[in-house]
């Protein structure tokens, strides 16, 4: 498996690249959407999907913008499905005083699945905290 990493993104946060072959998995999509389907380009690689390790907005700033151009859904924790919606919750509010709401993920993951990428897998390994 290759690892990218984009950086910086939003606030500091990566963004990282996962590639299988031809497939990927964006993970933590905190820079711009062109930047990251540039990078998929200059891979050569589908994103199959977006992982996102938690629901805090500097984490997900492009999942929208991404799953708009390409169709891919997102995946989350089950504990943090309704981050992304609730301003408060991602953080932006309290820092921004601005309600600012992303789309749910329309999947979700648990400690011990195992998330396929190519003819790799991904084991979650659930760990809260930031």
């Amino acid at each position: 498996m290759k690892i990218i990493t984009l950086y910086p993104g939003s606030f500091g946060a990566n963004c990282y690249l996962l590639i299988n072959k031809a497939d990927a998995i964006i993970v933590d999509p905190s820079v711009q959407a062109d930047d990251v389907l540039q990078a998929l380009e200059r891979e050569r690689a589908v994103p199959r999907r977006i992982l996102l390790t938690h629901g805090h907005f500097d984490h997900i700033l492009s999942m929208d913008h991404l799953r708009d151009r390409t169709g891919i859904p997102a995946m989350i924790h089950e504990n943090d499905l309704e981050l992304p919606s609730d301003s408060r919750k991602n953080g932006f509010y309290p820092f921004f005083h601005m309600e600012r709401v992303f789309h749910s993920p329309e999947e979700c993951f648990s400690d011990g699945d195992v998330i396929p990428l190519g003819n790799e897998q991904i084991r979650v390994i659930h760990t809260p905290g930031h």
